[in-house]
C-alpha cells in the first residue's frame, strides 16, 4: 500500500482502519469521519465529490451525514486521490 498524501487540516488525525482498505469483496465502509479524513489528504471538499464521482449531491449527503453509506467506487476513487494505491488490489 502507498504512503497517503499530506493533512491539508491542524483536526486531530482520523486513522483510516485497514479493513477499509481492501478489495470490493473484502471490504468495510468507512465511517463518516474515515471518509472525511481521506477527503482531506486529497484535498477534496465533501461539495465537490458528487461531480468527482458521478453521483447526485443528495446521495453525497447522505453519506456526510451518516444515513448511508459510501459507494465502494466513490470510496476507491478518493484513496487514490489520496495517495493510498490502488485499494482495490488488496
Amino acid at each position: 500500500m502507498s504512503q497517503p498524501k499530506q493533512r491539508y487540516s491542524n483536526t486531530p488525525e482520523v486513522p483510516i482502519r485497514p479493513e477499509t482498505l481492501r478489495n470490493a469483496a473484502n471490504w468495510t465502509p468507512p465511517t463518516v469521519d474515515e471518509i472525511s479524513e481521506v477527503l482531506n489528504r486529497a484535498g477534496i471538499k465533501w461539495g465537490q465529490l458528487a461531480v468527482m464521482t458521478g453521483n447526485p449531491e443528495a446521495v453525497v449527503v447522505s453519506w456526510k451525514e451518516g444515513k448511508e453509506k459510501i459507494s465502494y467506487m466513490a470510496w476507491r476513487y478518493i484513496c487514490e486521490s489520496a495517495g493510498y494505491g490502488r485499494i482495490d488490489r488488496v
